[in-house]
């Protein structure tokens, strides 16, 4: 007999007979091995390939990931570079079209200089309002002007 835990065996207060006719515990576990499953070789070769898969994927898609900000790196650098050129050419058109660079090229180039009394010259409207006429209004304009329409509208249909 055991005696561990013996202050909480209450099995020690029962007659003899009585323990003899109660198998214990310990009789009757009985130790059950089980089969393992065997797994279908074509379920677990598909559940392989399918990791394979996924694994793959995610290589290609980091892969094309780091391509992609390759991409955009290099079209940011571009982009800052074409910035810069046109930062200086805008400072360039500025420079260029000043006022002082057009007076400039006025006077030395194009031979211009500012306007003085000299060249000033004053016209006098006190003689009134006079109309003149380039042409008749006669019957025969009327006849000019109607025969160029239909000459342009036969031409128009197409005869």
């Amino acid at each position: 007999m055991e005696r561990n835990g013996a202050a909480y065996d209450l099995s020690l207060f029962e007659s003899r007979e009585r323990r003899k006719a109660e198998p214990t515990a310990e009789k009757e576990i009985k130790v059950v091995r089980s089969k393992a499953k065997k797994r279908n070789p074509i379920y677990s070769a598909s559940i392989f390939c399918v990791f394979v898969a996924l694994i793959a994927t995610l290589i290609y898609s980091k892969v094309m990931l780091t391509e992609i900000n390759d991409q955009i790196l290099d079209e940011q650098s571009t982009l800052s570079e074409l910035q810069g050129e046109a930062t200086r050419l805008s400072l360039e058109l500025e420079g260029k079209t000043s006022f002082g660079t057009i007076e400039e090229y006025a006077t030395e180039y194009l031979g211009l200089s500012k306007v003085t009394a000299s060249q000033i010259e004053y016209i006098d409207l006190s003689d009134g309002n006079k109309v003149e006429a380039l042409g008749s209004f006669g019957l025969a304009s009327v006849f000019n002007k109607l025969k160029g329409f239909l000459t342009g509208f036969v031409e128009y249909i197409g005869f």
